[in-house]
């Protein structure tokens, strides 16, 4: 993960994010084997869906909540790596 400084303005910090692409994708495989056991599918045993298929039935979902948890955890690390002390929710 990469913090860039972008903006240092009185009381106002703007704050650049970049965060690798192999680390959502590994995010996201932790996610289907976590989800795969409660996966029930018709013609598989309760928990023996294959993975693949999890992800193919619930890959947006996944995705989404995978981004919103890692920019919350990125974002809650700045603050706490930079000591800063917001005034108001950040804004992503």
């Amino acid at each position: 993960m990469q913090i860039v400084e972008t903006s240092n303005e009185g009381l106002k910090r703007a704050y650049t994010l970049t965060i690798a692409a192999k680390d959502i994708e590994a995010r996201i495989e932790r996610e289907v084997k976590k989800i795969a056991p409660q996966v029930r599918m018709p013609g598989f045993r309760p928990g023996k869906v294959p993975a693949n298929l999890v992800k193919k039935m619930h890959g947006e979902a996944l995705h989404a909540d995978v981004l919103n948890n890692t920019i919350r955890e990125s974002v809650d690390g700045l603050i706490a790596d930079k000591k800063l002390r917001p005034a108001l929710q950040p804004r992503v």
